[in-house]
């Protein structure tokens, strides 16, 4: 299948990939991501697509990311492990912003809008040579969730931007969403799901066993293990309660 021309037609809305040069797949119960082909063309049927409000609302959720991941490149910056493009930075906390102004919208206009900023999300993930302005801290724990519960991204990401957010906040890092971490812990879109499918105990178990990834400098590698254990428990606690 070399060089053969390339067309994704997405089922729904719930992460970015059919703009990227990645395909997630599970193997042998462990999520990996491989490189692959940026599609030529992404057709999408809307009619298809505005069925699945429950994957959708895993894209909006996907976009959110960058306000954990953004900040993680700050502290890689502040600790010498990284610069940060600023033009690459900026794009990306713009398509944040406008994610968080439709969480928890429906409707094929917020569909749309949500497609255009799944692909603007893309296209820098693939023009700054790596996720760095879209996946974090908030990725690495949710890929722990992943693996264990075989839930969609959006969800585990759901449960994993709180922490992370507040885990930045606890050494004092700002917020590039004011109160996301209190919307999506509190109020999080998935709590049904979370509450059938997910045990709290278990859940709090695999988030404390979180360890740094050595490619991608977070907030992982410094903070406190007692500090990830009360701000995890007390962000577990906001979404199942």
């Amino acid at each position: 299948l070399a060089g053969a021309y390339f067309v994704a037609v997405p089922a729904c809305l719930s992460t970015n990939c059919h703009f990227t040069d990645k395909s997630t797949l599970f193997d042998k119960g462990s999520k990996h991501t491989l490189t692959s082909k940026v599609p030529e063309k992404v057709v999408f049927d809307w009619s298809l697509i505005s069925k699945n409000n429950f994957m959708n609302g895993c894209g909006i959720i996907e976009l959110l990311s960058s306000c954990s991941a953004l900040i993680d490149w700050q502290i890689a910056k502040d600790n010498q492990k990284e610069d940060i493009n600023k033009q690459i930075y900026s794009r990306a906390k713009a398509i944040a912003l406008q994610a968080e102004k439709i969480l928890f919208e429906t409707g094929e206009d917020i569909l749309r809008k949500q497609s255009e900023l799944l692909r603007n999300s893309g296209d820098i993930a693939v023009e700054y040579g790596c996720g760095r302005p879209v996946s974090g801290s908030e990725h690495i724990l949710s890929s722990l969730i992943e693996n264990y519960y075989r839930c969609p991204h959006g969800v585990a990401l759901s449960i994993a931007i709180p922490i992370a957010i507040r885990l930045q906040k606890s050494l004092g890092y700002p917020e590039i969403c004011p109160g996301l971490d209190d919307r999506l812990a509190k109020n999080n879109p998935f709590k049904k799901f979370i509450l059938e499918t997910i045990d709290k105990e278990i859940l709090s178990n695999i988030v404390l066993g979180v360890k740094p990834r050595p490619d991608r400098f977070t907030i992982i590698d410094i903070v406190e293990r007692q500090e990830v254990e009360s701000i995890s428990r007390a962000t577990l606690n906001d979404i199942f309660d």
